[in-house]
């Protein structure tokens, strides 16, 4: 049925259970990237960009043309990060957009790809000040003082320790080779 509420009422409950999750888990050296997020080998992918870019599309392409590496979809919307022992993990939550594709389980943080359309496709690693101003435009942050101070340490963290770059894509096998090759490590030659 054709339920017109269903993205207000969705908007609605992360208004309020989603911002109150995040000011959890910011106490727990953590903090949502609004993304969808692949696992691969083991090792998480993230593809972050406003709403109705091509997030959900180009991680549903990655389930297509890497099939053979057995990816999934760890969480296709607001994706929790965590640094533990050092390390950044990425968890399945319930706030996972309008496809509502979510795990329970977490995988290492490999890299994360700030998306824009493009009919060519092109990637390219960011710096750091690049790479917070981005990601602070796809994270919560209705916060107070305190909060948005441990956030801020948070990202620092994240960024430091984490590839970023920026990826003009289509919606094509090249791009998901692009993106596979340049986050694995796999391509050097990033243009």
């Amino acid at each position: 049925s054709d339920n017109k509420d269903l993205p207000v009422t969705e908007g609605l409950e992360y208004q309020f259970t989603g911002n109150v999750f995040n000011k959890k888990l910011i106490n727990f050296n953590g903090c949502f990237l609004h993304s969808s997020a692949v696992v691969v080998d083991g090792e998480a992918y993230l593809f972050s960009a406003p709403c109705e870019t091509g997030k959900s599309t180009h991680a549903s392409l990655w389930l297509k043309y890497l099939e053979d590496k057995k990816p999934y979809i760890i969480n296709d919307d607001k994706p929790a990060l965590r640094i533990i022992d050092d390390e950044i993990y990425v968890y399945g939550t319930p706030f996972s957009g309008k496809h509502n594709i979510s795990e329970n389980t977490r995988a290492k943080l490999k890299g994360i790809c700030f998306i824009e359309q493009s009919p060519e496709n092109f990637i390219r690693k960011i710096d750091s000040k690049e790479s917070f101003i981005l990601f602070l435009k796809q994270t919560t942050y209705m916060l107070n003082s305190e909060e948005m101070g441990k956030l801020l340490g948070i990202l620092d963290i994240i960024i430091s320790k984490t590839p970023i770059y920026q990826f003009g894509c289509n919606i094509s096998e090249d791009a998901v080779k692009l993106s596979y090759g340049t986050m694995k490590g796999e391509i050097k030659n990033e243009s």
